[in-house]
């Protein structure tokens, strides 16, 4: 994976600026700046209307006194790395270590060594070098395990041989919830053979015009 500079750049952008530009205070009419092409931005630092969020899980002091010190500890690029998600058909084990990443993602028609045939072992040997990349402390930097999301939307349905299950608009449409929960269950075991810690699903989208493209996952 060859984009460390361009993301990189990026995130350390977003994560700095606060990730919330105004309108450039030179802006014409007309949406031309008037500075020679350059556009001025300002960042909102004042965040007193966000809403208070209340958890009902209650903090645990030694989990919270744990993760102080391990952010205290990162560096800027440990961080942005963390919230950084690459495809795996675009990042390898090697590139979890030198961009620190936090997590990973295969979506549809994504596959180990982008085979589509491959065993439910080479996804787990896949999972496990991921992780066991994430590990390695041998550059200094931090060790926090990898997470990596799959798209199991309707069953493992990226793995071959897994069960498929009819999309989310049909299993709404039989009005069954215990049959939702055993296909639940049934996805989420073969999720986690394969190693994977995360699925994207289920959604909970709410379909209000049929002609978004993902109606179909929406129950």
């Amino acid at each position: 994976m060859n984009t460390k500079p361009l993301y990189l750049t990026v995130a350390i952008a977003l994560v700095v600026s606060g990730c919330n530009p105004s309108k450039p205070n030179n802006e014409n009419p007309d949406g031309n700046d008037n500075n020679g092409g350059e556009t001025e931005l300002t960042f909102r630092t004042d965040h007193s209307d966000w809403p208070d969020i209340t958890s009902a899980i209650a903090l645990d002091p030694l989990i919270e006194n744990e993760i102080s010190t391990l952010i205290a500890g990162m560096t800027l690029e440990e961080k942005v790395g963390q919230m950084v998600q690459p495809e795996i058909n675009s990042a390898t084990p090697q590139d979890v270590i030198d961009y620190h990443l936090g997590s990973v993602l295969n979506g549809g028609g994504s596959w180990p060594d982008g085979e589509k045939t491959a065993s439910a072992g080479d996804w787990l040997d896949l999972a496990d070098a991921y992780w066991e990349a994430s590990m390695d402390t041998t550059d200094g930097h931090a060790a926090i395990p990898l997470i990596w999301g799959t798209d199991a939307v309707h069953g493992h349905s990226n793995v071959y041989g897994a069960v498929i299950f009819p999309h989310n608009i049909g299993l709404g449409a039989a009005n069954d919830v215990d049959l939702l929960n055993r296909i639940g269950a049934a996805t989420a075991k073969q999720v986690t053979v394969t190693g994977i810690d995360w699925t994207f699903a289920p959604t909970l989208a709410v379909v209000r015009d049929d002609r978004w493209g993902r109606t179909y996952e929406g129950y």
